[in-house]
């Protein structure tokens, strides 16, 4: 299932366009700081693929 363009940012990386996204409303356990921030991604000329991003460090909006 392809991302909704609605909301999403475009990003270039080595030449490949990606579009992401982050959840406008964090869960529970992000607004707490008990998880990370995850993020979606996919390449912006085949959507439908869509990576779920990890990283280390929480939401800038807690």
């Amino acid at each position: 299932m392809a991302m909704p363009r609605r909301g999403s940012r475009l990003i270039t990386v080595d030449g490949t366009g990606f579009r992401w996204r982050v959840r406008n409303k964090p869960t529970y356990c992000q607004g707490n700081d008990w998880s990370p921030l995850t993020f979606a991604a996919e390449r912006a000329e085949k959507p439908g693929d869509v990576l779920v991003v990890s990283l280390p460090c929480a939401r800038p909006d807690n």
